[in-house]
């Protein structure tokens, strides 16, 4: 199965390499000069798991240098890109191709729709945690979990091919019994731990392990999935704040969020597709979240005005 990965990223990147070394056909996409550079001159990325340093000979390519048909693209690029990296990679999607996105927020399903036939959408998310250490060089502290579903919710044959290849991959991967179950409360867990560490400044192990902030996150999330809860979705707020504290005291906890690492690199964050449309959806169903939309308000004053900001040290 000819697989390419939109997005080489931390993310991105991290199922690339598990995906390669299981001897799979993959294949990196990404825009960066510097990545590209590094993973051409190395022919490959350096992967650090803290136990030792291997490279690992993923293939990589910019838009302009994907050619045949794709059988499945995996879409892992930042929400706001979607449409500018699927239609870059418009001729390698065929009538047969599928789509996984893998994405954070909401609006994913919508976006892909407009380049595939929707029962060809596939839909998930992953806790899977890797760090940029350097371009073409990726550190893990260990596994996450995945979890995805045909958009539609009808099992089909490659619904059932990627769990296989994913599993055999080290990628720990379950086809969801509810897909936008699974989908909310990721929404709900990114809204709460992706802000506070954004405006913060600090790990989870730090947002969740102090109780001003453990309370706040917690609010967060029950917010969230009482908006899903008002669209018919049983999203299930206590079961995620529990999942929450458990992750921010293992290894995961020390993983700086990839919107902090924006707000850090003054980068345009995700948070309009995470707090952003979570607020837009509970304004539709008129649910009130006050803490959701502070926090979404918050990020966006912090992204809309980088270079003013004091900096200390």
């Amino acid at each position: 199965m000819k697989t390419i990965i939109l997005g080489a990223g931390a993310l991105g990147s991290i199922l690339g390499i598990k995906l390669t070394k299981a001897g799979y056909d993959v294949t990196l996409v990404d825009v960066n000069p510097a990545l590209l550079a590094a993973v051409k001159k190395n022919q490959g990325l350096y992967f650090n798991n803290y136990s030792e340093e291997i490279l690992v000979p993923v293939k990589m390519s910019d838009y302009d240098g994907l050619d045949g048909t794709a059988d499945l693209i995996i879409l892992v690029t930042k929400a706001m890109y979607t449409s500018s990296a699927l239609n870059s990679a418009k001729k390698v999607i065929g009538k047969d191709t599928y789509v996984l996105t893998l994405q954070n927020g909401l609006g994913n399903i919508e976006a892909v729709s407009e380049y595939v036939d929707s029962d060809h959408v596939l839909v998930g998310t992953t806790t899977e945690v890797a760090d940029i250490e350097s371009p073409g060089s990726i550190s893990s502290k260990g596994e996450g979990h995945t979890e995805f579903m045909a958009a539609n919710g009808v099992m089909n044959d490659m619904v059932a091919q990627i769990n296989t290849m994913f599993n055999d991959s080290g990628i720990r991967t379950d086809i969801s019994k509810d897909i936008m179950v699974t989908i909310w409360e990721k929404v709900a867990h990114n809204c709460a731990t992706n802000t506070l560490a954004s405006v913060c400044r600090l790990t989870n192990a730090y947002t969740i392990g102090t109780p001003e902030t453990a309370e706040l996150a917690a609010n967060i999330i029950r917010e969230v999935c009482s908006v899903a809860n008002a669209a018919g979705i049983p999203a299930d707020g206590e079961a995620v704040v529990n999942r929450v504290v458990k992750h921010a005291k293992s290894g995961g906890g020390y993983h700086f969020p990839s919107m902090a690492q924006d707000v850090f690199s003054h980068r345009r964050t995700e948070v309009s597709s995470i707090n952003g449309a979570v607020y837009k959806k509970a304004q539709e169903l008129g649910v009130a979240v006050p803490y959701t939309e502070t926090m979404y308000r918050l990020v966006r004053c912090i992204e809309e005005h980088y270079d003013a900001q004091y900096m200390v040290g």
